[in-house]
């Protein structure tokens, strides 16, 4: 082995013990490759253009007298020129990708020079005149090449053979006898013809018959691996549609109307309820942009609103809409809508869509407005009728009056402490007890109780009232 191979294997060997992630070990193993590179490129300039550099002799001097004194060989040249560059590219992307060709290639040029050593083929290890690559070099460069592709174990080539896939799984099985076997065959096809056993053409078939033979048992064999993947596949495609099936009814169960959309923004599913409020079929909508399907507006300014699913697709957050939102159905029919707006994100956490809820409001807010109409048709009633209500949480000790009562009770509106002690401090003290004795009463009873008392005002002026409790349970 010449002195810069040896040199060369160290730097090699130094970039891969650099297999650390942090800053410093990637430039360092990047580094170690360019230099293996560079000098292995300016050995092969050497040999192509019959040039004498000087690079072969940088560090030690060979005593032979040769044209091309301590010259490492031209494949062994090529083998570092491709190794150092795939040390020098290993990252992320396309660099990592060329990285692993430029390893499989001198992989290749590892093979050929073995197999040359194998079957006695000097031109496969060797190139012209200027040396050959040894047979221990080619063993230093094997372990070279499985050294790289192992030091990303879960990405590229290795990723793929150890993976638990039905890939992995066929290459674990067959590769190693694809390569192995062929050579084995021929190896024994040449010794049966230089002892003399056969000829040449009965070796070709006999290599021919034994390759088929043996390929085929080999193929057949993963057969049955074959089959349980495809079984796996097809319980596991089963399982999936099942699961998509139960949340598509789910989904079209629910009253709130429901639209997803891809990362770029554009329909992928919607509900009946979505379809009936927005006026689309999810057919139609389907692969539309959502600004299309999903219009709303603010319900005052009639200003047109951004749709809560591009927040969500751009900054992926959970958002809602603003207050007084109105949707625009595609026949121009007009709903106030409530509505929130979620990521969808893949199982690496990357958002891949969004997903709209949102639902008609109308009947909520008629049923408020309608609530405080009857409110404020009350409160007209008991000022007219001079009647006040009065409300108490056993649970919190608030005690809620209306403006009538307090008026009743001589108190000015939210002049009442909201507390069970502050009403029985306002009843006549000959009152009080019997008062409060009614009150435990319709607690125990739970029956409505009514009963006259005295009551004194902040001018110490007495007053009579009729009084009637009823207790309300949850």
């Amino acid at each position: 082995m010449k002195a810069n191979t040896a040199v060369l294997f160290i730097l090699l060997g130094g970039g891969l013990f650099c297999a650390s992630s942090d800053g410093a070990a990637i430039r360092a193993r990047r580094i170690l490759g360019l230099v293996v590179a560079i000098v292995a490129g300016i050995t092969l300039a050497q040999d192509l253009f019959a040039r004498n550099f000087g690079i072969d002799e940088i560090l030690f001097r060979d005593p032979a007298a040769t044209a091309y004194p301590g010259r490492m060989a031209a494949a062994t040249a090529l083998d570092f020129l491709l190794l150092g560059l795939a040390l020098w590219l290993e990252d992320t992307g396309i660099r990592f990708r060329a990285s692993q060709v430029a390893v499989l290639l001198g992989a290749l040029i590892t093979l050929l020079a073995v197999c040359g050593y194998i079957y006695g083929v000097k031109s496969l290890y060797a190139i012209g005149p200027y040396g050959s690559m040894a047979l221990h070099t080619a063993l230093g460069f094997f372990v070279a090449c499985c050294a790289l592709l192992c030091s990303r174990p879960t990405k590229g080539v290795v990723g793929v053979f150890i993976s638990n896939t039905s890939a992995g799984q066929f290459l674990r099985r067959i590769q190693p006898a694809i390569i192995l076997v062929p050579i084995v065959i021929g190896w024994l096809r040449l010794r049966g013809e230089l002892a003399g056993y056969y000829d040449m053409p009965f070796g070709l078939a006999l290599t021919t018959l034994a390759t088929v033979l043996l390929l085929t048992l080999l193929t057949w064999g993963l057969v049955p691996t074959l089959l349980r993947a495809e079984l796996s596949r097809k319980v596991l495609l089963e399982e999936v549609t099942a699961r998509e099936q139960d949340l598509s009814i789910t989904l079209n169960s629910i009253k709130d109307s429901v639209i997803a959309t891809d990362v770029d923004g554009r329909v992928t599913w919607m509900n009946p309820v979505a379809e009936q409020l927005t006026g689309w079929a999810a057919a139609e909508a389907r692969g539309r942009p959502l600004d299309e399907i999903f219009q709303i507006q603010n319900e005052e300014t009639r200003a047109t609103l951004e749709s809560p699913a591009k927040r969500v697709l751009r900054e992926g957050l959970v958002v809602g809409l603003a207050d007084k939102t109105v949707l625009l159905s595609r026949d121009g029919t007009e709903y106030p809508i409530a509505e929130s707006g979620a990521p969808i994100r893949d199982s690496s956490g990357a958002v891949r869509g969004g997903v709209l809820v949102f639902r008609n409001i109308g009947a909520e807010r008629a049923a408020q407005r309608a609530l405080r109409e009857s409110e404020e048709r009350l409160r007209i009633a008991q000022q007219v009728a001079r009647v006040g209500t009065f409300e108490w949480n056993v649970q919190t000790g608030v005690n809620t009056w209306t403006a009538g009562l307090e008026a009743l009770y001589g108190l000015p509106p939210g002049g009442f402490k909201r507390s069970q002690a502050a009403w029985e401090s306002l009843l006549h003290p000959e009152d009080r007890e019997s008062a409060v004795r009614l009150v435990e009463q319709a607690f125990e009873t739970g029956a409505a109780v009514e009963a006259e008392f005295r009551v004194v005002w902040p001018d110490e002026s007495v007053h009579w009232l009729t009084g009637r409790w009823k207790v309300f349970r949850d």
